[in-house]
């Protein structure tokens, strides 16, 4: 059997049900494993339910209640070890750091190459 890439974890989060499902697809048909959350609470709580290392968060940075910085302060308290990489189709969404941005529309070449050069950077965010 051919040794392949220890699997990685990603927790994704997007209020946007397409946008949630097509990114969780394209992440698990490239190995990836994926924890599956519709906004803040519910990516806090599959989380704490996780009992693995948490590779990435992937999150949108707008979402109705808690944002995606928001979240990713209250992910960082849970799993230190953690990346983020943000999506965002607002022009205005305050977030200017292209190294940890991937804008909406993305096709699945540009959302698996942003991830991936994320989870190999080393140390944390």
């Amino acid at each position: 059997m051919a040794a392949h890439a220890p699997e990685r974890t990603v927790v994704v989060v997007d209020d946007e049900p397409g946008v949630l499902r097509f990114v969780a697809f394209a992440l698990r048909s490239r190995g990836y494993q994926v924890l599956e959350a519709a906004g803040a609470a519910e990516a806090l709580l599959v989380t704490q339910e996780h009992s693995g290392p948490v590779h990435l968060l992937l999150t949108d940075v707008v979402m109705p209640g808690t944002d995606g910085l928001s979240l990713w302060q209250s992910l960082k308290i849970l799993r230190p070890e953690a990346k983020v990489l943000f999506m965002s189709g607002h022009a205005g969404d305050g977030l200017q750091i292209d190294s940890l941005l991937v804008r909406k529309p993305f096709s699945v070449t540009d959302l698996l190459r942003k991830v991936e050069e994320t989870v190999r950077q080393p140390g944390g965010c």
